[in-house]
């Protein structure tokens, strides 16, 4: 078993200096590029890899972080 932790991708608060904490602030569009490459970090690193589950909090970045790596990796496990 293989346990793998990230973090959200770039949100809109970061840019203007704001503390999100439990601030449930969009992705910006330079997430998409950190997304890709987190991806591909992750293919580097764990080859072809199968999720059975992936969770996450409920503010949207997360979710969405999430949603669009699996999306990447061809994962069709839900988000949790």
């Amino acid at each position: 078993m293989k346990l793998v932790i990230m973090r959200h991708s770039t949100c809109a608060g970061l840019e203007k200096g704001i503390i999100n904490g439990w601030l449930d602030l969009p992705l910006t569009k330079e997430a998409d590029e950190k997304i890709e490459k987190a991806s591909s970090k992750i293919k580097e690193k764990f080859g072809d890899i199968y999720f059975d589950e992936a969770y996450s909090s409920y503010l949207s970045r997360t979710y969405f972080t999430a949603q669009k790596i699996l999306a990447k990796l061809g994962e069709t496990c839900d988000v949790i």
